[in-house]
Parts: C-alpha cells; sequence; structure tokens
C-alpha cells in the first residue's frame, strides 16, 4: 500500500506548522544545520543534494543543495528516490541525509547509490539522532518510515550494546561525533570519504 499524496501532505503541513510555532527548535536545528556546513568541502567540484529534505529547512542555511524527497512540494527542488538517484555517477560533491538514514528500509542499496553517484573524494554527510532511554520521551517511541513501497511503523528500542558497538565502528572509518554532547549519545554529524 502506498502513503498517499493527501496524507503525505497533512502531515509536511503539521511539521511545519509546529516547525514555525517553536522557535527553540529553530534555534536548536540552526546549528545542527551549522554543524553540518562545517563538513561541506566547497573546494571539491560537484553538487550537494539534500536526501529527504521534508520542509526544506536546510536550505534556508545552504541555498546551494539540491533539496529533494519522495512527493513533490514548492520548496523542492527534486522529487527522487534515495534508492535511485537521477545523477550521473560521480557527479556529487557531497550527500546529505538529516535525520533520513535511519528511515531506510534498505541502508545498503542506498549506501551503493551513494557511492555511485559521489565522486571519489565525496563525502556523504549522515546527521542522526541517538535515541537513548533518557531521549524517548523526546523523540518517541514510535516513528513512521514513509517509503514508495508503503508506510511502516517501527518501534525502536535502544539496544546500548549494539549502539557502543556501532560508533566505535564509526569513528574507526572517520566518523565523529560532537565532543560537547554528552559522551556522544545525542545527535551527531558524521562524514565518510569514498574510498
Amino acid at each position: 500500500m502506498n502513503l498517499p499524496l493527501g496524507q503525505h501532505q497533512t502531515e509536511i503541513e503539521r511539521n511545519r506548522r509546529a516547525w514555525e510555532s517553536k522557535p527553540l527548535l529553530r534555534e536548536v536545528y540552526a546549528a545542527f544545520y551549522r554543524r553540518i556546513i562545517e563538513l561541506i568541502d566547497r573546494s571539491l567540484p560537484g553538487r550537494i543534494v539534500e536526501i529527504g529534505s521534508g520542509i526544506g529547512n536546510l536550505k534556508s542555511h545552504l541555498p546551494e543543495a539540491i533539496s529533494t524527497d519522495l512527493f513533490p512540494n514548492p520548496w523542492l527542488d527534486l522529487v527522487c528516490d534515495g534508492y535511485e538517484l537521477p545523477f550521473v555517477s560521480g557527479s556529487l560533491s557531497h550527500l546529505i541525509l538529516f535525520d533520513v538514514f535511519h528511515h531506510l528500509q534498505r541502508p545498503n542499496a542506498f549506501l551503493r547509490e551513494a557511492r555511485r553517484s559521489l565522486r571519489m573524494d565525496g563525502r556523504l554527510i549522515l546527521f542522526e539522532p541517538f535515541i537513548s532511554w533518557s531521549s524517548l520521551p523526546v523523540y518517541g517511541l514510535c516513528t513512521t518510515n514513509q517509503s514508495r513501497s508503503g508506510v511502516r511503523s517501527t518501534c525502536r528500542i535502544p539496544h546500548r550494546t549494539r549502539a557502543t558497538t556501532t560508533r566505535r565502528k564509526a569513528t574507526r572509518r572517520g566518523c565523529f561525533s560532537d565532543g560537547r554532547a554528552a559522551a556522544g549519545r545525542t545527535a551527531g554529524a558524521c562524514f565518510m570519504r569514498r574510498r
């Protein structure tokens, strides 16, 4: 069952109203966007693309980024699926996913597509929440994942050992989180260079 466009629009409008009514949220996210922008290497030729732009907030901080999502909206530059990016191989300098990677049903398929579309020295920037027991009330226990194949609700219960192992592996691969954050247990930005 595919997510109806009307339902998607209702969710997008609800998110936009919440965004506009919460100045503290906008301030926190502005700091997140600044962290992402610090990871952009403007000397790399190629386009900067954000996958899963939602209500398009990154664009106001990084105007040259191409904003994409699964469904059309006036603030988006392109409608596309992260599993089949409409870009020439090796043509992108940066791919940015802000709070998107954890929604992917087939992350390995996306990573293969990212590898194909990025330049050899291109960057994949992932900014993801770390869901801990203390952050569950903030992020909510259940999320709705949307894809062209349908809607899937998932409940994520954090598993400390797995998260720690994943963070260690990511650190060895050149990913890093904000040292000021509580032992890396909050949202963190990372980038991976293609080898």
